[in-house]
C-alpha cells in the first residue's frame, strides 16, 4: 500500500488556494466591468459620386485608424461591391473619411486609439428634372400633315453558320512532337498503332499477333500490350484501366489508318493533362478526311508479305 504524506499543514493550503480564487474572481470581475465603445463619425461621411462613372449604388468598406483625439490617421480599402468598381470611389471614400472627425473609442470612459470598419455608400445621382418649356416664348405652330411612314427596308434572308474546329494546343517541351497526314501518307502503315513509329523514338512489335494490342517500345521502355502509354482518339481515352493483360491495356488497330489526319506524341509526363495511364508518355490521335473520295486497297496473305 502506497501512503501520500502531505505537505505542510491543511490550514495554511488551505488559505492559499483561497487567495488565488479570490484573486481571480477579482480579476475576472475587473474585465467584466471594463466598458468598450466603438469609435464614430461625429457626422455621417458623405463623400461625392465621382464624375464621368455610371450611375449605380457602390459601397467601399475601410479599415480606419482613429487616434485617441478622434482624428483619422490611416484608412485602407478592404473590399468594394460591385467588385468592378472603379478606383475612384476608393480614393473618393478615402478622401471623405480622412477629413471627417470622429469620436474616439473608449474603455471605461477613456479615449483610446482603435482600428475600426466603416462603410461607404455611394447613392446613384438622379438624373435633373427637365424644366417645362415656356409657352408664352414660343409662338404657336399649327400642327404639320402627318408624313406616311416609308416601308421598313428588306430584311435580307441571312443564315449564321457556325464552325468548330480544333488546334494543336502550345508545345509543352522537346519531346511534344506532332506528326501531321504528310509525313503518315509518305510511309504508310498497315495497322494505326504502326503510325507511331512515325515519331521519334517509337517502335511498334507484333510480338502477339493481330489479336492484341501492339507492344510499343518509347525511349527504351517495353510497353507490353501498350500499356504503361496514355492513348486517345479526340478527347475519348482507349486505355482499358482493369486487364488481363495489364492495367492500362490499349489496342487502337480499331481505327482505319486513313482517317488519321495528325498524331500528337508527348515523349514523357510533363503535361499536368495527361491521364493515369501516361506512365512515360501519351499519343493523341486526331481523326479527319481531307480528302473525301472511293479508295482501292488490296493485300495478300496473312501478314502482308
Amino acid at each position: 500500500m502506497l501512503a501520500v504524506a502531505p505537505v505542510g499543514p491543511p490550514s495554511s493550503r488551505r488559505r492559499a488556494i483561497q487567495a488565488v480564487t479570490l484573486a481571480a474572481t477579482l480579476a475576472i470581475s475587473a474585465v467584466a466591468r471594463a466598458q468598450v465603445v466603438q469609435a464614430e463619425p461625429l457626422a455621417p461621411v458623405v463623400a461625392s459620386f465621382p464624375a464621368g462613372e455610371p450611375p449605380r449604388e457602390v459601397q467601399v468598406t475601410l479599415q480606419v485608424v482613429v487616434d485617441a483625439a478622434g482624428g483619422v490617421e490611416s484608412a485602407v480599402e478592404i473590399s468594394r461591391l460591385p467588385r468592378d468598381a472603379a478606383d475612384a470611389f476608393v480614393a473618393a471614400a478615402t478622401y471623405a473619411v480622412k477629413a471627417s472627425r470622429f469620436t474616439p473609442s473608449s474603455r471605461d470612459g477613456r479615449p483610446i486609439r482603435s482600428r475600426i470598419e466603416y462603410v461607404v455608400a455611394f447613392q446613384a445621382p438622379a438624373a435633373p428634372a427637365a424644366l417645362p418649356p415656356d409657352s408664352s416664348a414660343v409662338p404657336s405652330i399649327p400642327p404639320a400633315a402627318p408624313v406616311p411612314a416609308a416601308p421598313p427596308p428588306a430584311v435580307p434572308n441571312v443564315t449564321n453558320v457556325q464552325v468548330r474546329g480544333i488546334a494543336w494546343s502550345s508545345p509543352r517541351g522537346l519531346g511534344d512532337v506532332r506528326v501531321d497526314r504528310e509525313t503518315l501518307t509518305a510511309s504508310p502503315r498497315q495497322q494505326t498503332s504502326e503510325m507511331l513509329s512515325a515519331a521519334p523514338g517509337f517502335f511498334v512489335d507484333h510480338e502477339d499477333g493481330e489479336g492484341l494490342g501492339n507492344d510499343v517500345y518509347l525511349r527504351g521502355f517495353d510497353l507490353d500490350n501498350g500499356s504503361g502509354i496514355e492513348m486517345k482518339v479526340g478527347e475519348i481515352p482507349i486505355n482499358v484501366p482493369m486487364h488481363i493483360h495489364g492495367q492500362g491495356y490499349a489496342d487502337v488497330n480499331f481505327i482505319i489508318p486513313e482517317v488519321v489526319r495528325s498524331i500528337r506524341v508527348l515523349e514523357g509526363p510533363y503535361d499536368p493533362r495527361q491521364g493515369d495511364s501516361a506512365i512515360v508518355g501519351s499519343a493523341l490521335f486526331d481523326l479527319a478526311v481531307p480528302e473525301r473520295g472511293y479508295q482501292l486497297k488490296t493485300t495478300y496473305g496473312s501478314f502482308d508479305q
